[in-house]
């Protein structure tokens, strides 16, 4: 079966893994042992797995739900569902100190949960699917990316657009932050990584694929280097420079 979603464990030690057999498996780092076994059945075809601060936790998305499932991993049982969406979400998060949940959906919105005590607390919304949502390091910042080509960054004080980012010619599929918090990258169907200043919103580099760009992440201590993968299969590394030429990718 397919493997469509999996993601390390904030210590490092563990592995979630899940896909088309309807399961969210475990995995121990070291032995290689699935240790826990997580039931979705017709519930949810995983998309999105990522853990809590403390590892105690999971939360899942995926097709089949409109919303996000919360795992305890402690007692390998559901704890609750986060609804509210109109049709399936593609993406999920932690934030990075726990306070928040992130959901994001087909359905225009991202939708924002206490991380502790599962109130929604807020929905943002655009015109078109929000493919991707992150919130930064710092929890100042929520990024969202959409079909609608167009990067946007929310103040989460407020929630409220601070700006939108223009430049991809296609739908964006994923937006990270740098370690730092300083740069966005974003990644597209048009072939290209670009990179922006948050504190600007200015586009400071492209990057020109192969293919559609299907993945990315920054290096978890370095605030210039960053990989990518794109719909064929290259993986690419990526050296930033803080300028405003056009440089091409280097495999």
């Amino acid at each position: 079966c397919g493997v469509r979603a999996c993601t390390f464990s904030r210590d490092s030690t563990q592995v979630a893994s899940g896909g088309d057999e309807l399961k969210i498996r475990i995995w121990s780092r070291d032995t290689g042992e699935d240790n826990i076994v997580l039931e979705c059945g017709e519930a949810m075809l995983p998309w999105c797995l990522r853990f809590s601060r403390d590892d105690k936790r999971l939360v899942s998305v995926g097709e089949f739900t409109k919303g996000a499932i919360v795992w305890d991993l402690e007692t390998h049982t559901k704890m609750l569902t986060l609804g509210g969406h109109e049709r399936f979400c593609q993406y999920t998060e932690f934030s990075c100190s726990g306070k928040f949940i992130l959901t994001s959906s087909i359905d225009n919105s991202a939708r924002i949960w206490d991380g502790e005590s599962y109130e929604h607390v807020t929905t943002v919304t655009q015109p078109d699917w929000v493919t991707c949502a992150t919130f930064s390091h710092n929890e100042q910042l929520l990024a969202t990316c959409s079909k609608d080509q167009l990067v946007r960054l929310w103040n989460t004080s407020t929630w409220q657009e601070i700006c939108e980012m223009t430049g991809h010619e296609s739908e964006i599929r994923i937006v990270s932050f740098s370690r730092d918090d300083k740069f966005l990258a974003s990644g597209a169907l048009d072939q290209t990584i670009r990179i922006w200043n948050c504190d600007t919103g200015q586009q400071i580099q492209v990057f020109y694929a192969a293919s559609g760009i299907w993945g990315l992440a920054w290096h978890p201590t370095k605030s210039d280097l960053i990989s990518a993968g794109d719909a064929v299969g290259y993986l690419y590394f990526l050296k930033i420079h803080n300028r405003g030429n056009r440089n091409a990718l280097e495999e």
